[in-house]
């Protein structure tokens, strides 16, 4: 059992490790339309999904999950984050003024979080 723990967590730190450069670059298309208005979000979206795509890979090594899982960033999912991020933005954005940044960042983590609930349950 020991063996397997290490194993697995050996796989999923070099899957983690494999994915940052893919990462900081979903991290630059889902914040930049965020980052137009308040340029010091882009770093720390960077980070905070470096941090996702590691921990994502460390998690599953904890529950003894399936015998080959590996969870990399999408580049689908970037994309469809990045268009949503832009909508945010224009929705938090009162006529003539400057945009809610804060508010756009709380309903975009609320998406991922009720995206992380529905593939949990299913």
């Amino acid at each position: 059992m020991a063996k397997s723990w290490l194993n697995d967590t050996v796989g999923g730190s070099v899957a983690g490790l494999l994915a940052i450069p893919e990462a900081m670059a979903y991290a630059v298309i889902i914040f930049s339309p965020l980052a137009v208005h308040r340029p010091e979000v882009l770093p720390i979206g960077i980070v905070s999904c470096i941090l996702t795509v590691f921990l994502a890979n460390l998690i599953p090594c904890a529950f003894g999950g399936p015998r080959i899982l590996i969870s990399l960033p999408f580049s689908l999912s970037a994309v469809m984050l990045g268009v949503l991020a832009a909508q945010i933005v224009v929705s938090v954005t009162p006529e003539g003024g400057e945009p809610d940044i804060d508010l756009a960042l709380v309903l975009l983590l609320a998406v991922v979080a009720i995206s992380a609930i529905i593939q949990v349950l299913l």
